[in-house]
């Protein structure tokens, strides 16, 4: 009896174990879903500092990390220009975040941006159609991400 009782224990354990096996993390503290608080820049381009700050909290911007995928989102009405949601390829290394690849979401397609001067996303972060940046602080509940331009502010959701 003790016999079956255990292999049934460990039937289950192992069904649950493949049944619940997702993909795992594999960017560390960085996946998830953050909120953006804060854009920040420099009034002149060869300021140290970046002085110029926009709260972004009021705005409910959501980038969430899975994998290399990196999906923006907003609660608060079209946060590019046409839809609620933005999705973008990244690659994170170190220190390094670079946002490559964005999409502009349709409910129908996904439609890649290709013009490397377009402005819709920097309501969000990102100018352009792609940016790179260096994690100046990344932990369980804070981000702040930096680069020669702008400072975004994180916090963990």
């Amino acid at each position: 009896m003790k016999l079956h009782k255990l292999t049934y224990i460990i039937l289950t354990l192992a069904t649950t174990f493949v049944v619940s096996c997702g993909k795992i993390p594999t960017n560390g503290d960085l996946d998830g879903q953050w909120q953006l608080m804060e854009i920040s820049t420099k009034a002149n381009p060869s300021d140290t500092e970046y002085t110029l700050s926009t709260s972004k909290k009021a705005d409910e911007i959501y980038w969430r990390f899975q994998l290399d995928l990196l999906n923006i989102h907003t609660c608060s009405g079209n946060l590019n220009g046409r839809t609620p949601d933005t999705s973008a390829r990244f690659k994170h290394e170190g220190n390094r975040l670079d946002v490559t690849k964005t999409y502009i979401h349709f409910f129908s397609r996904d439609s890649l941006l290709e013009d490397p001067s377009t402005t819709i996303l920097e309501p969000i972060g990102i100018s352009g159609n792609a940016e790179n940046f260096n994690v100046s602080h990344l932990s369980r509940k804070s981000m702040i991400l930096v680069n020669d331009n702008k400072r975004l502010v994180f916090r963990k959701f």
